[in-house]
């Protein structure tokens, strides 16, 4: 059975979908909301800066002092903004400025 296309994106005279390709492109607009309301790399860094610069408590990070708090502090700002867990290569993806 066809079903009219509702989706504007691909608008032609007479275009019809099957019940397949509606529900498909109904997944892709959802998706396509989620990523728009998903926070970017650099605003998540940039919210992480500001949460640390902003707190009443003073946090010190450096190679001498325990990693620890570091990480618990970015593991409680990822949470609390809903942000996916690292991907288990993720450090391969990183290059440290000098």
């Amino acid at each position: 059975m066809k079903y009219p296309k509702i989706d504007s994106l691909f608008k032609r005279e007479g275009a019809t979908y099957t019940k397949e390709e509606l529900k498909m492109n109904e997944e892709m607009r959802e998706r396509e909301k989620e990523i728009a309301n998903e926070m970017t790399a650099s605003e998540a860094l940039y919210g992480f800066a500001g949460w640390l610069t902003s707190r009443d408590q003073q946090v010190v990070f450096s190679s001498r002092d325990n990693a620890a708090l570091a990480a618990d502090l970015v593991c409680e700002f990822c949470s609390v903004n809903k942000l996916s867990v690292p991907r288990n290569d993720w450090t391969d993806k990183i290059i440290m400025p000098r």
